[in-house]
């Protein structure tokens, strides 16, 4: 809905039938799918702001994407979005996540030691036997 509403602005594009109608069906599936929970967004706003935040981009990507093409494999242009993506998210998550970022278990090594240790009597690498 959004990338149609940013592509009627900025890629002069004209509705047509069948744009009203995918545009209809796709808000009355958002609608069924919040249904039971559009009183749980109301109680995270901060979250709520965040998603749609997300999703404006996304759309704004999609749509300059259309209006600039770039003339490259899409398996490279989808590395290169991923390589750019990781500054504001890194920064997302050290402003938002409760006790900051954690590289644990990042590499599998830290969760089979710890499994290692509690089937030898361990814990956290101190016998416990």
């Amino acid at each position: 809905m959004r990338r149609l509403l940013l592509g009627l602005w900025l890629l002069d594009e004209h509705m047509d039938r069948r744009k009203w109608m995918g545009l209809g069906f796709g808000v009355i599936g958002i609608l069924l799918l919040l249904a039971g929970e559009i009183r749980l967004l109301g109680q995270s706003p901060l979250g709520t702001v965040l998603m749609l935040c997300a999703a404006m981009s996304w759309a704004a990507g999609t749509v300059c994407t259309k209006r600039w093409p770039v003339d490259m494999p899409a398996s490279s242009l989808t590395a290169w979005q991923l390589l750019l993506a990781v500054v504001p998210f890194g920064i997302g998550a050290l402003l938002f996540e409760p006790g900051g970022m954690s590289f644990e278990g990042v590499s599998g090594r830290s969760q089979r030691r710890r499994s290692d240790d509690q089937g030898n009597g361990r814990q956290n690498g101190v016998d416990t036997a």
